[in-house]
């Protein structure tokens, strides 16, 4: 009788076990860096529990990073009590409400007690110090999120990596996803990994990202250079294998690819060789005479006109044509700006972190602008919302999903362009904004305008400097933006003539804004819009192909090695 009573003791005992199958429905993790290199972690873990008495987090191959600020909550609200010491032996109860953290002889374990079994969604927060390495030449961060080998396979995963400080995107980022099938996005200043499909035993989430200088500070260095991080990472990645069972339009892809490399490496620079004695500067001498003729820049003399009698377009084509071809700049938006806060339609202004705004104004006089202006005046309006507050940032997201706004605009300037320098017959008509065929006065023109930039860049070695006024310097400043140089010669302009200076700045919203910091502000606009404006590059998701040069896309299930944290093994026990 006393053999059947324990049985059925034992049976109840076992019961709760089995009534819940193991479960990590979703994994949510979030990682805000701090200027130090400093990683907040925040994670969510929707799991069912149904054996052990804690759920625990692997941490290996720490190096000098450490982990701190330990904080866990549950569904119900409750806020854990952190221990000084974790004891893993402890039982159930002991460790209800409890978290802690466990050292190891390779790292260190994230504990806290399930409390009981059953659905839970378990909120974790720590600190993981020097996760951002200095290198080199860049910074990175190379992290294991999510390790192999959990108690149970996760059915969709997330990782989102950013920074309250910094805005993240492709002008100073490049990211790689190793470990699972899915992809790796830019979104909205911030980089996010999504699994597509549900993990297998050995998926994990390992995270590669590499900022350049100035994003972060951090405070730990690490030898080396980027390039062996990221060749130490590509080792068995399919980022570089091939794979012979790819659909059919990912070969044609392929060949495609291997066609426009050849042409491009082989047959133009051929091509470029027995037209043109300086192609190793980068330059297209062939194209450049249908420009400029048979001048070359060092015999140029300087040119005290504006070029083109005030053209802007037509000098913008000049200037973005300096070496044969379009540079794809679009410094017209640079110059755009510039006229707009010289007219009052853009008002400067400092934010509460005492940065550089702008504030749109409905009602200034807008007269004098082109039809191209008023569409971009029209693209800013829509982007600064309700406030009529410009920021950079607002407008990259407003752009990423306006793109189509944007390249028409970029398209309507080239147009103009082209238009009034045939209507000028200056260049004979084309349908290419690639380098039509300059007119003798064209080319005289175009080189008239080459010489009035060396003038700007000349400006302080000339001796009659005193008697420029302060509205032409507004057109100088305004030609200066186009050839990229606006800067400079802000800077020449405050060296030579403070005076000048200080009444030019008069004009450019009030004495509090240094005219170089508008300059700089613009600069910065224009990178954002030219980010923007960019046609999107092609991506693949599946695993098997991403994101080659760090721009997005799918993610490879093998390589990442040279991490830091992870291991394996976690979850319930």
């Amino acid at each position: 009788m006393r053999r059947l009573a324990l049985s059925l003791i034992s049976l109840l005992a076992v019961l709760p076990l089995s009534a819940y199958e193991p479960e990590i429905r979703d994994i949510d993790i979030r990682l805000d860096l701090q200027p130090d290199g400093t990683a907040l972690v925040t994670e969510t873990w929707d799991v069912t529990v149904a054996s052990g008495t804690e759920w625990y987090l692997v941490r290996n191959n720490l190096g000098d990073i450490r982990i701190g600020d330990l904080s866990v909550s549950d569904e119900s609200g409750r806020r854990y009590t952190t221990l000084g010491r974790w004891d893993i032996h402890a039982g159930l109860e002991d460790k209800a409400g409890k978290c802690g953290l466990n050292p190891t002889s390779t790292g260190c374990e994230i504990c806290w007690g399930v409390g009981s079994y059953g659905p839970h969604t378990f909120t974790v927060s720590y600190s993981m110090s020097n996760a951002v390495k200095s290198l080199d030449d860049y910074d990175a961060l190379h992290l294991q999120l999510v390790s192999p080998g959990l108690s149970a396979r996760p059915e969709h995963v997330k990782v989102t990596i950013g920074s309250e400080k910094a805005w993240i995107d492709t002008t100073n980022t490049r990211v790689w996803g190793y470990g699972f099938y899915g992809n790796v996005e830019f979104i909205s200043g911030k980089v996010i990994y999504e699994s597509d499909r549900k993990f297998e035993r050995n998926s994990s989430v390992i995270a590669l990202l590499r900022f350049d200088k100035g994003v972060f500070s951090p405070t730990s260095r690490r030898d080396g250079d980027f390039q062996s991080v990221l060749d130490e990472a590509m080792e068995g990645s399919s980022y570089s294998d091939s794979d012979d069972d790819e659909p059919w339009w990912m070969n044609l892809g392929s060949i495609l690819f291997g066609l426009i490399f050849f042409w491009g490496f082989f047959i133009l620079p051929i091509r470029s060789a027995m037209t043109a004695s300086g192609i190793r500067h980068g330059k297209d001498r062939w194209r450049m005479k249908r420009l400029f003729g048979r001048t070359r820049f060092n015999d140029l003399n300087w040119n005290r006109d504006i070029p083109f009698g005030g053209n802007i377009f037509e000098t913008f084509f000049v200037a973005s044509h300096m070496k044969g071809y379009d540079d794809g700049q679009n410094s017209f938006i640079s110059a755009f700006m510039l006229r707009m806060v010289q007219h009052g339609v853009l008002t400067m202004s400092l934010d509460g972190n005492n940065k550089t705004e702008c504030i749109v104004n409905e009602n200034a006089d807008r007269s004098w602008m082109s039809a191209e202006e008023e569409e971009f005046y029209h693209c800013l309006l829509a982007a600064c919302g309700d406030d009529k507050i410009l920021q950079v940032k607002e407008f990259k997201r407003w752009g990423n999903s306006n793109r189509s706004k944007l390249t028409g605009l970029v398209n309507m300037v080239k147009k103009k362009s082209r238009e009034d320098l045939y209507a000028d017959g200056y260049a004979k008509a084309s349908n290419s904004f690639e380098t039509p065929a300059f007119t003798d006065q064209g080319k005289q023109k175009a080189c008239e305008a080459m010489g009035f930039k060396k003038y700007l860049e000349d400006f302080t070695i000339i001796n009659q400097r005193q008697s420029v006024e302060v509205a032409l310097w507004q057109d100088y400043l305004v030609v200066a933006s186009l050839f990229g140089i606006a800067d400079k010669v802000a800077k020449e302009l405050k060296e030579i003539n403070p005076t000048i200076f200080a009444e030019t700045l008069g004009n450019y919203g009030g004495r509090t804004f240094d005219l170089g910091d508008i300059i700089i502000f613009n600069d910065t606009f224009a990178r954002s819009f030219n980010t923007a404006a960019a046609p999107p590059r092609p991506t693949f998701s599946g695993g098997s192909h991403g994101s080659f040069g760090g721009f997005g896309g799918g993610t490879s299930f093998g390589g990442g090695g040279g991490f830091s944290g992870g291991g394996f093994g976690g979850g319930s026990r």
